[in-house]
């Protein structure tokens, strides 16, 4: 033993870890990456047009129509129904405390369930942080693991670059894309009025302050105060949602149920509340999980295991062993990316 040289013997945490961002993952997917899956109609990650037959649209309306109904109906919550499925409610909503910036209805107090009836699954979903039902479902399963200090943060990482990710292709395909009926769809609220049909938007007035009920009328802006400034496909929650479950799964697959429901969930609560059609849910839950896909492809490049390949050394490596570990590790990135001009991703070809 060197005085004044680490020699602690017992479990290592770890120390490949040390040459882990050799390899700069995860990263955003660039426009490039994700147009060039989701605009191709051969592949199974097409991003269709949004529903313009009609019958077909006016089904759609017809079923907001329905849920706006059963919005506290607590039997409604699920549905087998093909033309309406809804998942039962995943257990990562019902844990307690709920995260905070979710609106639950605390007249219930400490009972069962977080969450009953779809209006209370609309608000709990009307104005949180994007992916946190996801990380309250991270927190939940995490703590368990005995993973170290970096591998959790990479888990962290890959939950935040797939929602981030998520929600730049849900963006870009609500605003920008050149393609006919997939940008500027508008919203339930804005076809009933131009059509002269009822339509109640949940959101058009306020929780009330214990998270049980509706206030009164918000009153800005008009039309219908509730209704989100940006245009309906896809859905943002569907589709951050839709990544979120996906790269959750690869971390905890057997998870995926609870998971797979929890992006439904997320999505659904946007239809319990009038402002968006099912395809919108439908079809981004769909952008999301390719999107995550992409996230998932760049960490399976790497030689980072899931979970650590078998028992922690018993002595520290040395500091020769780490680096051989670590040019074996290396060229499974590919080329390492520019420096320049600041990022350690690479950096996307500029639109055409």
């Amino acid at each position: 033993m060197t005085a004044g040289v680490y020699a602690l013997p017992g479990p290592q945490v770890d120390p490949e870890a040390s040459y882990w961002n050799n390899c700069p993952v995860p990263c955003p997917v660039s426009h490039g990456e994700l147009v060039a899956i989701t605009d191709v109609a051969q592949n199974s990650c097409y991003f269709p047009d949004y529903p313009t037959n009609a019958a077909v649209v006016q089904a759609e309306f017809d079923e907001l129509q329905m849920l706006e109904g059963l919005r506290k109906d607590p039997t409604a919550i699920a549905s087998t129904d093909p033309d309406s499925l809804r998942c039962e409610i995943s257990a990562f909503l019902q844990l307690r405390p709920p995260p905070l910036g979710a609106v639950t209805n605390t007249a219930r107090g400490d009972a069962f369930p977080v969450v009953s009836t779809g209006a209370e699954l609309a608000r709990y979903f009307e104005n949180e942080t994007p992916g946190l039902a996801h990380r309250q479902a991270l927190n939940y399963l995490i703590r368990n693991t005995n993973w170290s200090p970096p591998r959790q943060a990479l888990v962290w990482a890959a939950l935040d670059v797939a929602i981030y990710s998520a929600m730049c292709a849900a963006w870009y395909y609500k605003w920008l894309s050149p393609r006919a009926n997939v940008s500027r769809r508008e919203r339930p609220i804005e076809y009933a009025t131009d059509n002269v049909l009822p339509l109640d938007v949940l959101y058009d007035r306020a929780v009330n302050s214990t998270g049980s009920g509706s206030n009164g009328l918000r009153l800005n802006p008009s039309p219908s105060p509730g209704t989100p400034r940006h245009p309906a496909y896809p859905s943002g929650h569907s589709t951050y949602s839709g990544a979120a479950s996906e790269m959750l799964s690869f971390f905890f697959p057997d998870y995926r149920r609870e998971f797979d429901r929890l992006a439904d969930n997320a999505g659904m609560a946007r239809l319990w509340a009038g402002i968006h059609w099912r395809s919108d849910h439908v079809n981004g839950m769909e952008l999301g999980r390719c999107v995550a896909g992409l996230i998932i492809d760049q960490l399976r490049d790497t030689s980072i295991p899931l979970v650590p390949a078998g028992p922690p050394d018993q002595t520290p490596p040395s500091i020769a062993t780490i680096q051989a570990d670590a040019a074996q590790y290396s060229p499974a990135c590919g080329p390492a990316p520019s420096p320049k001009p600041g990022p350690s991703c690479p950096v996307s070809t500029p639109w055409a």
